[in-house]
C-alpha cells in the first residue's frame, strides 16, 4: 500500500477541543470509540514503572489521553496545533500535566533519554514517510533505554476503509484528507522498518495487536456494556487481526 500524495491538511481548521468534546458528550459510538482507544493505550503502559513515571504524548490534540491519567504520571503533551495546545492548557493542564507546541520540522523541547513512555495515538498515518522518520528520530532521542513506545493507527486490512468512507460523508472532519501513510495489521512492523531503517535494531516488538472490532459498535445499545466488554480483553491476548485499530507496543533496547 503506497503513501498518498496530496496537499497537506490544515489542522487549524479543526475546532479547538473538538475531539475531547466527542469523548465527553458525543454520540455513544464516538464516545466509546475514543474512550476505548485511550483505555487500551493506558492498559499497555507497563505496570512495573516507578510511582512517578514520565510519559510523552506526541500529537496530543486537546489532551484527552493525558486527562485520563492519574497523578502517578508526569505527562507532557506535544502538538503542532497552537489552538489545540492552548485549549489543553486551559482545560486539562494541572499538576503533572503540561502541554507544548512544536514545529512540524523542529526538535522537541524534551530532554534526551527523559521519558519512560512515549505514546502516539492515531498520528503516524497523518505523516509522510520523511516526517515519520524524523518523528521516530525524536522518539529514539527522548525515550529512556528500556522505555516503551505505544502507538495506534487505523488498520486498513479491517472494516476501517468502509468506516472512513462513511465518516468522510457525514463527519465534520474529513479523514481522507488527513491519512497519507496507511498501515495494516499485517505490514505494520515491516513497513515501519522500511520507513525507519534503524528501527529494528533499536526497538523490540512487545505486542502488535488490534482493537475496536465489535465493542464500540454496541455502544448505541449500552455504552456501559460496550466499555466493559472492551476492557475484558487484554491487548496481549487479542489475536484477531481485523480490529479497526492497530496497536503497536515496542521496547527500546
Amino acid at each position: 500500500m503506497q503513501t498518498k500524495i496530496q496537499t497537506p491538511f490544515d489542522y487549524e481548521t479543526i475546532r479547538p477541543g473538538y475531539y475531547h468534546d466527542v469523548l465527553s458528550h458525543g454520540p455513544a459510538l464516538q464516545r466509546a470509540w475514543h474512550l476505548q482507544k485511550f483505555q487500551r493505550v493506558i492498559d499497555a503502559i507497563p505496570k512495573t514503572l516507578p510511582p512517578k513515571f514520565s510519559l510523552l504524548d506526541v500529537g496530543c490534540g486537546p489532551g484527552s489521553l493525558i486527562s485520563l491519567l492519574d497523578e502517578t504520571a508526569d505527562a507532557t503533551g506535544l502538538d503542532i496545533s497552537p489552538t489545540q495546545i492552548e485549549w489543553a492548557r486551559e482545560n486539562i493542564a494541572g499538576p503533572g500535566k503540561k502541554f507544548l507546541t512544536i514545529l512540524p520540522e523542529g526538535a522537541w523541547p524534551v530532554a534526551d533519554h527523559s521519558q519512560d513512555v512515549v505514546t502516539m495515538i492515531e498520528v503516524i498515518e497523518h505523516l509522510t514517510q520523511p516526517k515519520i522518520l524524523k518523528t521516530f528520530d525524536e522518539i529514539d532521542r527522548v525515550l529512556k533505554k528500556g522505555g516503551t513506545l505505544i502507538f495506534t493507527t487505523p488498520n486498513y486490512s479491517s472494516s476501517w476503509p468502509i468506516l472512513e468512507w462513511f465518516l468522510n460523508k457525514w463527519s465534520p472532519v474529513q479523514y481522507n484528507e488527513q491519512h497519507v501513510t496507511l498501515f495494516t495489521f499485517f505490514n505494520l512492523h515491516s513497513k515501519l522498518k522500511k520507513i525507519v531503517p534503524w528501527f529494528g535494531d533499536r526497538f523490540r516488538v512487545e505486542t502488535i495487536t488490534t482493537s475496536h472490532f465489535i465493542a464500540p459498535f454496541l455502544a448505541p445499545f449500552s455504552l456501559n456494556f460496550s466499555n466493559r466488554l472492551a476492557r475484558r480483553i487484554s491487548p496481549k491476548n487479542w489475536a484477531w487481526p481485523f480490529g479497526n485499530l492497530c496497536i503497536g507496543i515496542f521496547k527500546k533496547l
